[in-house]
């Protein structure tokens, strides 16, 4: 049995098979799929999923780069309301998302922006005892400074792209790592070889899909069965037989978000 701890089954990619492909992820051995609320509206849509299939467990969240309508409409009270209503196993995903691009320059203004929704979201998780799922782009530093300031250990850092000095702060901390279609990149790089020599009892996997498909999928729709690729990929890369990896990281996901059964 595998679990895909962050998948956006919501997504319009799967209007015209999404139970296709949710039925696929369980016969696959995928049997829990963790649906992440990127914006209010997604929140709720992952949440009516959890309701329609065994497999789904949801959570409420709102992405640094989709928060900007929700905080124009006072979202704060709507964003409680799902969490105390609903069976949710997380908060997120949420965190920092900074461009430094050519193309692209993320303000101080927006990262100040980002910044307050990420620590709301924090106080949430506190205050429900849930983890949160982290997302992290450019924002290592500031990311870490948040966490410690808010005194939060408990959670996932969402498809990991860090390099391996962050990779450590993050485990001393207590948080879990996740790895997705990346890891399996051919230019993966440090990413690789932190899913070799971790402590696998901080290991968690994921898809992110519809986005970001293994090495031989590049390109095209990513689906949560494809979990299993990224597992056996790790277990080749540790030398290591299929089911250690399953089983370590299937009893690592459901300590990380307290799941049962439905």
């Amino acid at each position: 049995m595998l679990v895909d701890t962050h998948a956006h089954p919501e997504h319009h990619d799967y209007n015209g098979d999404r139970e296709r492909v949710l039925t696929d992820a369980v016969s696959s051995g995928v049997n829990t799929i963790i649906a992440v609320g990127t914006n209010i509206e997604n929140s709720k849509k992952v949440i009516k999923l959890s309701k329609e299939y065994k497999a789904v467990f949801p959570t409420v969240g709102i992405h640094p780069l989709d928060g900007a309508s929700d905080i124009k409409k006072n979202f704060k009270q709507v964003f409680e309301d799902l969490v105390k209503e609903n069976s949710i196993v997380a908060i997120g995903e949420c965190g920092l998302d900074i461009y430094q691009t050519n193309e692209r320059q993320t303000t101080e203004n927006e990262i100040k922006t980002q910044i307050e929704l990420f620590e709301f979201q924090i106080d949430m998780a506190k205050k429900y005892n849930l983890p949160i799922i982290i997302h992290c782009r450019n924002g290592w530093d500031r990311i870490f400074e948040i966490l410690d300031k808010k005194e939060i250990n408990r959670g996932v850092f969402h498809c990991w792209t860090g390099d391996l000095e962050s990779a450590k702060k993050a485990l001393t901390r207590g948080f879990y790592i996740a790895f997705g279609g990346i890891v399996t990149f051919k230019n993966a790089g440090e990413i690789a070889i932190l899913a070799k020599e971790m402590d696998i009892n901080k290991m968690v996997l994921e898809t992110d899909s519809p986005f970001l498909a293994p090495e031989g999928l590049r390109g095209s729709r990513n689906e949560p069965k494809n979990v299993r690729i990224v597992a056996q990929f790790i277990a080749k890369l540790r030398g290591v037989e299929l089911k250690a990896v399953e089983d370590a990281t299937t009893e690592n996901a459901y300590k990380l978000f307290n799941l049962k059964q439905k």
